[in-house]
């Protein structure tokens, strides 16, 4: 088998379980939008800021933005400065949720990941950010 074909097999089974397993009532692309807006200054980023974050389109980035909006997780609003430009804001409802969701992903992480593997979760982050 090809190594390279087998890591790429592998990253989307891992990425698969995981998110299955870390969001069972949160989406995990919501928790990443969540977690994004959560840790940037004044709690709000541009749309396409989030798209680069996640690794998806802007229109993609918005088809997830909508229904977030409507249950009240985030809102969305115009920039100040350009009319073109749509910032995503999370909400106090969204910062709970956020808190609640942060503690059972942690849980499930440590059922997940065996304690003499997590040591190397540093190592393999590293090495997935560099990826572009």
């Amino acid at each position: 088998m090809n190594k390279k074909i087998d890591f790429l097999l592998q990253l989307y089974r891992a990425n698969s379980i995981l998110s299955r397993k870390l969001c069972g009532y949160l989406g995990f692309v919501e928790f990443m939008i969540l977690y994004h807006l959560s840790n940037s200054n004044d709690k709000r980023l541009r749309r396409i800021d989030l798209a680069d974050l996640l690794g998806l389109t802007a229109s993609g980035v918005t088809r997830v933005l909508i229904p977030m909006e409507k249950i009240g997780f985030i809102k969305r609003d115009l920039s100040e400065k350009d009319g073109r430009a749509r910032y995503a804001t999370i909400t106090k409802d969204g910062i709970n949720l956020l808190k609640d969701s942060i503690n059972i992903i942690l849980e499930k992480i440590d059922e997940i990941i065996p304690p003499d593997k997590m040591w190397e979760i540093e190592d393999v982050t590293k090495f997935l950010s560099s990826i572009k």
